[in-house]
């Protein structure tokens, strides 16, 4: 189920908002694993580069997978109790989100320059 009233922002820090009101997204760590998912697209983003994303060039902790999904619950949890619906579901391996492109700011500024650039005067 695609959510439709959401709307996410990346291009100036991870926020987002629902009918005109901000969302709590939490801490660093959660917001971090909505902007590496909202930047996917909609692809599944695999744990082990969630890991990579998360600790990059040092040895993540042994916990690393667990607190991946502890991220992913919480998030989940923050933005369903807004009002959201399911935004992350979990795939084999990893996650996704469901979140039309229109949605997403960074998605809306690549297709108005698109046009721009494609626009003839």
């Amino acid at each position: 189920m695609a959510v439709t009233g959401m709307r996410f922002r990346l291009l100036q820090g991870v926020a987002a908002e629902l009918d005109g009101e901000d969302v709590v997204l939490g801490p660093p760590r959660e917001r971090l694993l909505l902007a590496v998912l909202l930047e996917a697209n909609g692809a599944l983003v695999p744990v082990d580069r969630l890991v990579e994303c998360f600790w990059p060039g040092a040895a993540p902790p042994r916990t690393a997978r667990d607190l991946i999904h502890e991220y992913a619950k919480k998030l989940r949890g923050r933005l369903v109790t807004a009002g959201a619906g399911p935004v992350i579901p979990r795939g084999s391996g990893g996650y996704r989100t469901e979140v039309p492109r229109e949605n997403v700011d960074l998605y809306r500024f690549r297709d108005l320059l698109t046009e721009a650039r494609s626009a003839r005067f």
